[in-house]
């Protein structure tokens, strides 16, 4: 729920998708760790986790945080392309 509530619906089910995919490389406990504190930083995105999984491993656990300035855009309404060109 969290990450679509942050990415939008379709963005947010390819990010939870992306995440379970993590789970071919790491411990369930690891991967759980690192979405914790990627959403409590509110970093809500798979490569977030990825990252701090990362850098987990190299031994270098940090203190994560949400850029404040970061610009992110709503979802597009993709909905117009059908009335554009050939009408079948």
């Amino acid at each position: 729920d969290k990450f679509c509530q942050k990415q939008g619906y379709t963005k947010g089910v390819k990010e939870f998708i992306l995440v379970l995919m993590l789970y071919k490389g790491h411990s369930a406990e690891a991967i759980e760790s690192a979405v914790e504190t990627a959403l409590s930083s509110g970093a809500g995105s798979s490569q977030a986790v990825k990252h701090i999984l990362i850098h987990r491993e190299c031994g270098r656990d940090q203190s994560f945080s949400a850029l404040e300035n970061w610009q992110t855009f709503p979802a597009p309404d993709v909905s117009i392309y059908g009335q554009i060109g050939g009408g079948r």
